[in-house]
């Protein structure tokens, strides 16, 4: 898996299905139309603080994703990897295990606030006559499961759907009434948990 274990901070990753890749600081073309995939990696102030944008885009093969489902290899990995913690590591890792689906709707809750705040500060543009202004929105967490680290801390991995947004109307009311979904992405965060707590 990419990336590395960054201490108290948080590992994050994404997998994508986008419609013109780019980044989140580029706006968005309302013609953009082509399908393709990518791989985002986020930087770690997206996690501390769900308010901030950033991201990256890189193209991988579209045939990955037509693929069968493949297992995750972390499952097997995590259980042999519990299976050998001493008592006081399998109580850490039992605790963290129990606070997941709770912190998962915490972030869920966070998600939707973000959403919220990028629809109150759109910088609305004049094209040709028409209000314009971007957005990113974000869907349901698709999946919440907890791993166990090489280093012994149980990590949280946290998926959920980015929804990138093209307005565009005669007025800002009349362009917020029909936003155009110009790119999906499916992004992966990694979470550690410290001090009793998931961290973030």
């Amino acid at each position: 898996m990419l990336g590395r274990y960054l201490g108290t901070g948080t590992l994050l990753f994404a997998a994508a299905m986008v419609l013109a890749p780019q980044t989140h600081a580029q706006t968005h073309d309302a013609s953009a139309n082509l399908l393709a995939s990518a791989t985002v990696m986020k930087s770690g102030a997206a996690a501390a603080n769900p308010g901030a944008q950033s991201g990256t885009a890189a193209a991988t093969s579209p045939a990955a994703d037509a693929a069968s489902p493949v297992v995750d290899p972390d499952d097997q990995t995590t259980k042999e990897r519990v299976a050998h913690l001493t008592a006081a590591l399998k109580k850490k890792w039992n605790q963290a295990v129990a606070a997941l689906p709770s912190f998962c709707g915490e972030w869920q809750r966070m998600l939707h606030d973000r959403e919220v705040n990028n629809l109150a500060h759109l910088q609305w543009q004049q094209k040709q006559g028409y209000a314009t202004a971007t957005y990113v929105g974000y869907g349901k967490i698709l999946g919440c499961k907890a791993k166990e680290s090489e280093e012994g801390v149980p990590l949280g991995k946290v998926v959920y759907e980015e929804r990138d947004y093209y307005l565009a109307g005669k007025t800002p009311a009349d362009a917020e009434a029909h936003p155009q979904l110009m790119r999906t992405t499916n992004t992966l965060e990694i979470f550690s948990w410290e001090k009793d707590r998931w961290f973030y």
